[in-house]
């Protein structure tokens, strides 16, 4: 079922996606134990948490080999709550909780996260590792294009907690602007259950011209159109739980590029400040428009090489090689 179309199914449908969920766990389970029975144990267990699935209970080797995990929400909660895809919320709770309670070490993407999964399963902070997303592999490989326009980007799932709607509408605003050059653009690449909305909304407002809904790329293609961009938007609202406690990757695909941004307030977001990433931020749609403007204008004005010190700086502090060795020294390895 695609992120976020739940929201319009009637309850029947949800639950017999919870009936397939439990079905596909135990199935993929009860594979990989036949899988793995015969083979030496290995040296370390990862998964990764997802709503209804706890693979580790069923590997053989699960009292031999550390177990780690890796968490990027409350899982259970963000489907019943800000998805509305789950019925079956205290079975898909329960078994998440069995997933960080038998793991050795858990992997969290975020210090709010790691304080959520404490608070909302009683997990020992003692055994919660914060590890942030970085910037991959390929975008560093990518060398910056030239483009004759200013594109303000994005790249991602379209749905509603992205905020692509006041985007749109805050563009449509400053864009007309004094000392905004007439060549800026937006462009929007993913697919989801906000897409269509998005396209009716470009059309009332006119501006079919200036903004570009391109859907489902292949991610070569996406990586290859990013690099034209100037500025990268990330709009992502806090979850049911009161804390932002995701960790964005566009952002470090973005600062990775050297673009500047406009985003929500996040500990990834300050992290790539003090790193030397040019981050705008904005809490609400009222002060989305101020924050445009600034990125724009502070965007123009710099050189391509200090866009390319900017980049080189934060790559250096936020690579995945950084990541590991940040992880090494934590473990004192």
């Amino acid at each position: 079922m695609p992120e976020g179309a739940a929201g319009e199914s009637g309850r029947l449908r949800v639950l017999a996606a919870d009936v397939v969920r439990l079905v596909a766990w135990i199935w993929s389970g009860c594979c990989l134990y036949w899988a793995k029975r015969k083979q030496d144990a290995p040296a370390m267990i990862y998964e990764r948490v997802a709503v209804m699935q706890n693979l580790t209970a069923f590997h053989p080797a699960r009292s031999k080999a550390p177990r780690v995990v890796e968490s990027n929400g409350l899982m259970a909660r963000e489907t019943q709550l800000d998805r509305n895809a789950l019925v079956l919320a205290g079975i898909a709770r329960r078994l998440e909780k069995r997933c960080y309670a038998h793991a050795d070490l858990v992997v969290a993407v975020s210090q709010p996260l790691k304080d959520a999964i404490s608070e909302e399963f009683s997990i020992d902070k003692e055994k919660i590792l914060v590890v942030p997303n970085a910037i991959p592999q390929k975008v560093v490989e990518l060398r910056r294009a030239v483009s004759n326009d200013l594109i303000i980007g994005f790249v991602g799932s379209v749905v509603a907690w992205q905020q692509l709607d006041i985007l749109i509408r805050a563009f449509a605003r400053v864009r007309k602007r004094d000392g905004v050059p007439p060549n800026v653009r937006v462009e929007i690449i993913g697919s989801g259950p906000e897409l269509p909305a998005l396209i009716d909304l470009v059309e009332s407002l006119d501006l079919a011209e200036s903004v570009t809904l391109f859907g489902s790329l292949p991610q070569d293609e996406a990586l290859t159109r990013m690099t034209r961009w100037a500025l990268g938007y990330s709009g992502h609202a806090a979850s049911s739980h009161t804390d932002m406690y995701h960790s964005p990757l566009k952002l470090y695909e973005y600062a990775g590029l050297g673009l500047s941004i406009v985003a929500t307030p996040s500990q990834d977001a300050e992290c790539l400040v003090a790193s030397g990433a040019r981050i705008h931020q904005f809490s609400s749609s009222d002060d989305l428009d101020a924050a445009l403007v600034e990125a724009i204008s502070t965007y123009a004005s710099l050189s391509p090489s200090e866009v390319e010190e900017s980049r080189k700086k934060t790559i250096a502090e936020h690579s995945w090689e950084a990541r590991v060795r940040s992880v090494l020294v934590s473990l004192h390895v």
